[in-house]
């Protein structure tokens, strides 16, 4: 997908001027040449770069050309009779020529094509502006292929028909038949040109415009209907520099009413690359039009006009679910052809992923206008709109913000390398998921920002930094795309191979040693401190609870001495090793399951045991998001289906019934038995709620609701950061052994910061809360949060 890197920040403005050949215009500055009666003027299109000053490197570079807009045509002054290039064709048959015009023309070889036209031509326009022409009335009128062919045989005068289709993403097929008129000359057959062969409309001198309806998006909404995407009315302030008659007077008043930085504004208007470009220099709120243009509205070069700019009332708490919009790119359009200038697209989140829901199509009409005046002539074509569509999430905006600022408060200061301060906590995520449907209720990343500054190029500092910054990655969405070591919390997955693998039940007694020897390598268990003997035998259940890890190093061998892929096959039915299919949202990362197949391909090594010892505890190779996990557990929360989640609940166009798009769908059900299950879930019930205080049990035992968890430290050695472990914990509420179903799964996870028990428990603790608050009207008092 188009995604957000570091450093190439892509900025979104929606244009109401479709094109820029449409509204009123200043006079052109130079006058219209005429030549024979054969032959015309033409007037010269400027082509828009912004696509490629979206796509050009550096920060602030790109926010400024993300800012510019063209706004008015350039005529092109003629030249003499350029030197004609080579050309395979021989000139000597007319319908050579005619046939190599329209290859080319189908080719979009504009320049070729001016080599084939006759001299009077030539003579009376420059190669740029037949280029411009073609390529101007290509974008106004949204064409995005075209196919020709003769109609007909060639006769002596040198006419011959061409039955033209366009393929236009505005009005659709424009069929078009012209007569191609040659002439010829001393060096053979060549074109009479005139832009009637572009359309017949046109006649000897004509222009084109497009009148019609801006573009617009549907809104998101969340699942009570609050608003958390939205097109917006602003006022929005620009010059033309080339129509700037004092700019330092032009440049003080702007930086005093807008609020900026002369050398901001200056730095912009600097990296506009044509003086005949609009430079956009900021929105302000719409109701601000009738005094904006009353202190600029004299200044010549200043443009002050009504816009849209899709804004987001939930910032920062939801970009990574949302998502935000940009202009299409010139890459855009060459990768889609459906696509047109001023257009907004989503580049992340639900605006990326359901960009073809949310885009309306202006309808509108495509007029032959008179280059000068843009007096209207005739219509060449017109169509109907399509409305955008609003998009109903299965997300509650109220719990997304609360589950948001619940994963600040495992923010903590700490002694770091050489004495300094550093903070801990600032990079993790959280999904909640119904595990009886598969609806996703929350999705967070951290660290975060506001997606609204980079749809204005007002982005804050703090927000720029972590960007930019190669450790905090604020862009990366970490639920669906960050795969990390589990540790622990993969341990559900090991007691399902061994039930299913080893036959073990849940009372099978196991040892539970200081240390684990394979090969000459030792294994020591977690909860070994000095001074303290080791645990001994365990049931099963026990070892789950206890999360022994010399127990599940075992079983990992014996899994491993029956069949090398069972383990790796038991995670994949979990939904491990592939990318989690979420409709209309992109969630393409697969992380890792390795197995003897994997590791020979990647690593061009055999397969050891001791590769399946660290796999049963979520260690070695392996990898996983943490919405991977979240499905993982809602699997075991509903009794063995594993949920192929989603967020979309509902679409509807304004006036219409809404339409149902979410439900719920069975990706498979976990090779395992009702009671191998319920095993598994009362090990998980007592791993929170344990007498003896072992598991997470200091965290949740006295909460009023019965969770289900279990924690999660995963070690990691990563260059360039520090090594502390990644903290998780995976739940599930309320405990399906009392009868009632679980209605809520979750997931929670934190880089580099410590124990699982520590810091994603309690802000587990904290998101149930909050849900039990929200959902339940079961409100616990905050006093009873537990943070080590």
């Amino acid at each position: 997908m188009p995604s957000f890197t570091p450093g190439h920040h892509t900025l979104a403005y929606n244009f109401n001027s479709p094109s820029p050949y449409a509204g009123p215009r200043r006079s052109p500055r130079w006058p219209w040449v005429f030549a024979s009666i054969l032959l015309i003027a033409v007037v010269g299109v400027s082509t828009i770069l912004l696509q490629n000053g979206l796509s050009s490197g550096g920060n602030q570079g790109n926010r400024d050309l993300a800012l510019i807009t063209p706004t008015s045509e350039i005529t092109m002054a003629p030249s003499q009779t350029p030197v004609p290039s080579p050309t395979p064709v021989s000139l000597e048959d007319s319908t050579e020529l005619a046939t190599e015009w329209i290859t080319l023309w189908m080719n979009e070889d504009y320049a070729a094509m001016y080599h084939l036209t006759s001299a009077a031509t030539r003579d009376n326009m420059t190669e740029r502006a037949f280029v411009d022409k073609y390529t101007g009335v290509q974008r106004v009128a949204g064409i995005n292929r075209i196919n020709a062919r003769l109609d007909g045989e060639v006769n002596e005068q040198g006419l011959v028909n061409v039955a033209v289709t366009y393929d236009s993403g505005l009005v659709g097929e424009i069929p078009q038949t012209m007569e191609l008129a040659m002439i010829h000359e001393s060096m053979g057959w060549r074109v009479i040109w005139s832009p009637s062969l572009i359309f017949t409309e046109l006649g000897s001198n004509g222009c084109v415009d497009w009148t019609g309806e801006s573009f617009t998006r549907g809104r998101i909404l969340d699942s009570q209907g609050r608003v958390f995407a939205e097109d917006a009315k602003v006022t929005r302030v620009s010059v033309v520099p080339a129509d700037m008659i004092d700019p330092e007077w032009a440049y003080s008043s702007l930086s005093e009413v807008l609020g900026m930085d002369r050398s901001t504004i200056e730095a912009r208007v600097n990296a506009n690359p044509n003086a005949n470009w609009e430079v956009v220099l900021k929105d302000m709120p719409a109701d601000q039009e009738i005094s904006l243009l009353n202190s600029l509205g004299d200044i010549d070069g200043v443009r002050i006009h009504p816009a849209t700019q899709r804004h987001y009332p939930y910032g920062s708490s939801a970009v990574h679910l949302v998502g935000y919009v940009s202009l299409v790119t010139a890459e855009d359009i060459e990768r889609d052809n459906s696509l047109l200038e001023g257009q907004l697209i989503g580049r992340t989140g639900i605006e990326y992923g359901a960009n073809d829901i949310l885009s309306g199509k202006p309808g509108g009409t495509l007029y032959a206008v008179d280059c000068t005046s843009r007096t209207k002539r005739a219509e060449i074509a017109s169509a109907q709109g399509q409305p955008p569509v609003d998009i109903y999430l299965t997300v509650d905006a109220e719990f997304q913000k609360a589950v948001d600022e619940s994963m600040y408060h495992a923010e903590k200061e700490i002694d770091g390398p050489n004495g300094k301060k550093i903070t801990i906590g600032q990079r993790g995520a959280a999904v909640v998921i119904d595990p009886r449907t598969g609806a996703i209720m929350a999705m967070v990343s951290h660290p975060s920002f506001d997606p609204n500054g980079i749809i204005t190029g007002n982005i804050s500092a703090e927000d720029q930094a972590l960007l930019d910054d190669p450790v905090m990655l604020a862009w990366l969405n970490r639920a669906v795309n960050q795969p990390l070591p589990t540790g622990s919390i993969f341990k559900v997955i090991t007691t399902a191979g061994g039930m299913h693998t080893l036959n073990y039940t849940d009372q099978e007694l196991l040892n539970c040693p200081a240390t684990f020897e394979l090969g000459g390598q030792t294994y020591k268990d977690w909860m070994m401190q000095p001074g303290l003997t080791a645990v001994g035998m365990l049931t099963l259940h026990q070892a789950l609870v206890n999360s022994c890890n010399t127990v599940f190093y075992g079983i990992g061998e014996q899994m491993d001495y029956v069949d090398s892929y069972a383990l790796a096959n038991m995670a994949r039915s979990f939904g491990l090793g592939e990318p989690v299919a979420v409709p209309y949202f992109p969630a393409n990362t697969s992380g890792t399951v390795p197995d003897p197949t994997w590791k020979l391909e990647n690593k061009n090594d055999g397969w050891a045991t001791g590769d399946n010892v660290l796999l049963a505890i979520g260690q070695g190779d392996l990898t996983a998001t943490p919405l991977q996990m979240a499905v993982a557990y809602a699997a075991i929360a509903n009794g063995g289906d594993v949920l192929v989640p989603y967020v979309i609940d509902r679409t509807q166009v304004a006036g219409e019934d809404a339409v149902q798009v979410g439900e719920r769908q069975v990706k498979n059900h976990l090779p395992l038995s009702d009671t191998q299950i319920g095993w598994i879930q009362s090990a998980l019930r007592d791993q929170t709620s344990d007498p003896n205080g072992y598991g997470s049990s200091r965290i949740f035992g006295s909460f009023p609701w019965s969770i289900s968890g279990k924690t999660g430290t995963a070690q990691n050695e990563r260059a360039n950061e520090d090594e502390r472990p990644h903290s998780w914990f995976a739940a599930y509420a309320p405990y399906p052994g009392n009868g009632e179903p679980a209605e809520i799964a979750s997931i929670v996870m934190f880089e580099n910061t410590g124990e699982g028990v520590t810091f994603a428990a309690p802000v587990t603790k904290e998101i149930y809360q909050i849900y039990l608050d929200r959902f339940r009207g079961a409100y616990v008092l905050p006093d009873t949060r537990q943070w080590l």
